[in-house]
């Protein structure tokens, strides 16, 4: 019994949220990943760039921007400290992992409130060894953002169904939303957060928040659509964010003939396993078993484990069903990608400390075997991909990768051509690292100028090289 206390006490988990916040802020000043090269990230970045320095003539410049233009949920932090700070690849790493740990943050305080610090521990374990969050949230992509926002859903729903005070709930949901608006920002296909939340607004308070909350949006597309004609330059936006991006994406049928020359069902099922690590698949199965245990379930419910439902649900069905166009049907075949799928991980992680507590699971002689391998599930294959990382990884430290791309800049600036074996997509490096309009202006010239991609054995020449001084950015990325 005094143990059971201790392990409640309230300053036990501050005191162990506080060490693990230490550790995972190290961790990444120690060991900074590279930055991504794929087209989302350094669109993106170029997207706040501009906006923050007022230099619209640049933007819209790839002929798929749109798509990235009007989610402006991912680039508008990195907006706000590029307007504050100025043009820094310090405020790409900040923009990007900041946010992802406020998100940690808000869960953890939920669990202080919920749990005892075996299970804070636990929590904090499984999100360390966890290398795909590390991974994607430290890049210019939707998955910090939506472990914040999707946070923040769960604390402030939390805070709205445990108000007794009028005031209290009608505060709690208008920030709700305003964080509904958030993750529409974020992807549009998060607008289906809005059907868990219209079934809570009715159960506490009836119709009328309902139709409030209906024209408070519509304010919101109204507004949000006038703030991107300011800067937008496709005709389509004057219908609205939703027309345009639905209107935007190409049939791209080969992807539709891909998919459904395979198993039907590879849509419903073998999501969560195609393509994915191990780990995950492992945490997506048991995730379902719980939510079909908790559904069947027939004791009353507390609001914890309802708003945990609701998001884990919703998030699974919108990866389930997701499509790219609506006519014709278009399934994204991508959404098979690990990042795609990362950022529900940390909820599932709640969800199942929730049920462990819920069932009053403990680790006895009775059910060693059962712990053990339940244990052994959830932490062999992440541990060992981690300590993999670790061990055969060349690790830079913060200072060193800032140190490297400001080289690389340099001696950019300085060549004629670049070439690479190892980075296929070095055409997209430039456009991350401008520091100033005039490096931004030479590097969009230079990149489709200068560059020589070489990807396995196709070699993609240039036109009007004259390639004297060639820089191999192999060499900046070598371990």
């Amino acid at each position: 019994m005094h143990i059971k206390k201790y392990l409640s006490n309230i300053y036990l988990k501050y005191l162990i949220s506080l060490f693990f916040f230490i550790i995972y802020s190290l961790r990444f000043i120690l060991d900074t990943p590279n930055i991504a090269l794929a087209g989302d990230e350094p669109i993106k970045w170029i997207i706040a760039n501009d906006l923050a320095n007022f230099t619209f003539d640049n933007f819209g410049i790839e002929k798929f921007s749109l798509f990235h233009e009007l989610r402006w949920g991912t680039w508008i932090p990195s907006f706000i400290l590029l307007k504050i700070f100025g043009p820094n690849l310090l405020i790409y790493y900040i923009s990007n992992y900041l946010f992802h740990l406020i998100g940690i943050l808000i869960l953890s305080l939920i669990i202080i409130r919920k749990f005892n610090a075996v299970y804070l521990i636990f929590f904090y374990s499984l999100i360390f060894i966890d290398t795909q969050i590390y991974e994607f949230s430290s890049q210019l992509l939707p998955t910090p953002y939506l472990i914040f926002s999707l946070s923040l859903f769960f604390f402030y729903l939390l805070n709205y169904l445990d108000a007794k005070n009028i005031n209290k709930i009608k505060i709690n949901r208008y920030i709700l939303l305003l964080i509904i608006f958030f993750l529409y920002g974020i992807k549009i296909t998060n607008l289906i957060f809005l059907i868990p939340l219209a079934y809570f607004f009715y159960k506490k308070e009836g119709t009328n928040p309902l139709i409030v909350s209906l024209l408070i949006g519509i304010f919101f597309y109204f507004l949000e659509t006038y703030l991107i004609n300011l800067i937008g330059n496709s005709s389509d936006l004057k219908y609205g964010r939703i027309y345009a991006l639905i209107t935007s994406h190409s049939d791209n049928l080969n992807w539709y003939i891909n998919y459904y020359s395979k198993f039907f069902l590879s849509g419903i099922f073998l999501r969560f396993y195609q393509n994915l690590d191990l780990q995950l698949s492992l945490i997506y199965f048991f995730s379902f078993l719980i939510i079909i245990y908790f559904v069947s379930e027939k004791r009353k419910k507390d609001n914890t484990i309802k708003i945990l439902l609701s998001i884990c649900i919703v998030y699974f069905i919108m990866l389930i069903f997701s499509v790219k166009k609506i006519n014709p049907i278009i399934i994204p075949i991508h959404v098979f990608e690990n990042r795609y799928f990362t950022s529900i991980n940390i909820f599932c992680y709640v969800l199942i400390i929730y049920f462990l507590n819920y069932i009053k699971f403990r680790i006895t002689k009775k059910n060693f075997l059962l712990s053990t391998i339940f244990v052994l599930l959830f932490i062999s294959n992440p541990l060992n991909l981690f300590w993999e990382k670790f061990t055969k990884t060349k690790q830079q430290n913060l200072a060193e990768q800032l140190n490297k791309y400001d080289k690389i800049t340099d001696d950019i600036l300085l060549a004629d051509c670049i070439k690479s074996h190892t980075q296929p997509r070095v055409k997209w490096l430039p456009l991350i690292l401008a520091r100033n309009k005039q490096e931004r202006n030479f590097f969009e010239s230079f990149r489709h100028n200068k560059i020589e991609e070489i990807d396995g054995f196709k070699i993609r020449k240039i036109k009007n090289q004259n390639c004297k001084n060639t820089m191999n950015i192999d060499e900046y990325f070598s371990e």
